[in-house]
């Protein structure tokens, strides 16, 4: 691997902090909405990590959105989550 992947894997963790970070705030402020879409970014930069898409399950359930919540729990089935 040379260094420009190096480089590259490091912007892209800051990227997904980033966006788990406002997500995280969005939460603790009870805008359950907004922390289920700053989370369902988080997840899409990395999209074989959890963390994210169980946060935005979480959250599409304090929101009231069956719908979305299920969407991110399935993910979570598909990356073989226990």
């Amino acid at each position: 691997t040379g260094i420009y992947y190096v480089y590259s894997e490091q912007k892209l963790e800051g990227i997904w902090g980033y966006y788990v970070n406002k997500g995280a705030t969005a939460y603790q402020e009870s805008n359950f909405k907004e922390a289920e879409k700053q989370f369902a970014i988080a997840g899409s930069v990395k999209p074989a990590d959890t963390t994210a898409w169980l946060y935005a399950g979480i959250a599409a359930q304090q929101a009231n959105d069956s719908i979305m919540a299920l969407k991110h729990y399935y993910r979570l089935l598909d990356l073989n989550y226990k």
